[in-house]
């Protein structure tokens, strides 16, 4: 196993390419987007479940986490990906050589907050996405780059700039920038067979594509000055760069629906999003806790649970989705209602719902024996003040 991932290590990182340029700079003009992005998890990766998952991939699979680590950030950092002494840093380990590079790394490798980062200059650098037939290329790899220095790329050009140029591209106004990384198609094996190894499929689970991932990810279209404080700024539709998910608690509550049918005594569930929930990394859990309250508002003891994810195993055992061999999808699909028939106790008058969402379920920290704080771990706790309780007669 470790030869293999060495090999595909060496295919994708032959070739190098300069770094890009670090977004504290972009905020000199760029203040307001730069303040969004800042918040959101480009910017703000929960590097310690990453981290958690990272090792114990390496683990399982015998491998050097630097190897792991690299592969993922083709998604995660693609800076690091794209690290041109990646290669010497291979063969300068496994020679057993300390030198600057294995230096620089290896400091990269343990930092919390190098480890994982989208940068603006990563996205406002790309020129247009490659085809992938084949669903064996990610991130960084897809990518065609701006050939001229200086120059950045947008939904925009720009007249006039006195920093740097402006060139408008496409590629922007779809969702393909988005869908290299969160569309990894799933790949096959050499006699054609799908692997279990790519969950990320957020593109293919679309039942809607009228609209686009920007528009629930990062805003509507809005007039707004293209810089802050410059005699140069243009008035511009622009869309604020938040990037919200599933670590967002406006995010998860927005999506779902909730209906109440007296005669069956079910909750219908209706996912809002057009691609199934959870979405992404397969380790993801919603939990339904329906709990009951009888006429004088009291909280009884009976309270039902029901749970959407993606299953993952191996030899028939909880595993990360990269190590499975075999997967029930239970997940939320687009668009859809999904009905929860309750058994509500003797007294029960009303019925209340609360979600916990586990970015990482619990049976797979206990199966990986994962070192994780409960932030990193979830659940998430989203109460509903309104559109979340029912009258049950």
């Amino acid at each position: 196993m470790k030869f293999v991932f060495f090999a595909v290590f060496l295919a994708v990182f032959a070739h190098g390419v300069d770094g890009f340029m670090d977004s504290i700079e972009c905020a000199t003009c760029h203040r307001i987007q730069t303040n969004f992005w800042k918040k959101s998890r480009h910017a703000n990766h929960d590097s310690e479940l990453y981290i958690a998952v990272l090792e114990a991939v390496a683990k399982q699979t015998d491998t050097l986490k630097i190897e792991v680590l690299s592969l993922c950030s083709r998604c995660h950092n693609p800076e690091l990906a794209m690290n041109k002494n990646l290669n010497t840093y291979m063969f300068s380990k496994i020679l057993g050589i300390k030198n600057s590079v294995t230096r620089e790394i290896d400091e990269i490798a343990k930092s919390t907050s190098k480890i994982s980062n989208v940068s603006c200059s990563f996205c406002h650098s790309i020129d247009s996405i490659k085809p992938n037939p084949h669903g064996s290329l990610a991130g960084s790899e897809l990518v065609e780059w701006i050939k001229e220095k200086g120059t950045f790329s947008g939904p925009f050009a720009s007249s006039a700039n006195e920093f740097h140029k402006n060139v408008q591209k496409d590629v922007f106004k779809s969702d393909q920038i988005c869908l290299a990384c969160h569309n990894q198609v799933s790949m096959k094996d050499k006699n054609g067979k799908p692997l279990i190894i790519s969950a990320y499929t957020t593109g293919d689970e679309m039942v809607d594509l009228s609209k686009s991932c920007t528009d629930c990810h990062m805003s509507e279209i809005q007039k707004n000055f293209s810089v802050s404080g410059s005699e140069i700024a243009e008035l511009r539709g622009i869309r604020e760069h938040r990037f919200t998910g599933g670590h967002d608690i406006s995010q998860v509550r927005s999506a779902f629906l909730y209906e109440y049918d007296k005669e069956s005594k079910s909750i219908f569930i209706q996912n809002t999003s057009p691609h199934m929930v959870p979405t992404g990394f397969g380790g993801r859990l919603l939990e339904f806790v329906f709990s009951y309250e009888d006429k004088k508002g009291n909280t009884l003891d009976q309270s039902e649970t029901r749970t959407f994810g993606a299953h993952y195993k191996k030899n028939g055992r909880p595993a990360l989705q990269y190590l499975a061999d075999s997967m029930q999808d239970e997940r939320l699909k687009g668009l859809a209602k999904k009905q929860i028939k309750l058994n509500p106790p003797k007294d029960a008058y009303k019925v209340n719902i609360k979600i916990n969402y586990h970015f990482i379920s619990p049976e797979l920290i206990k199966e990986y024996d994962l070192k994780i704080s409960p932030k990193a771990a979830g659940p998430m706790v989203i109460e509903y003040q309104n559109g979340g309780s029912f009258i049950l007669e």
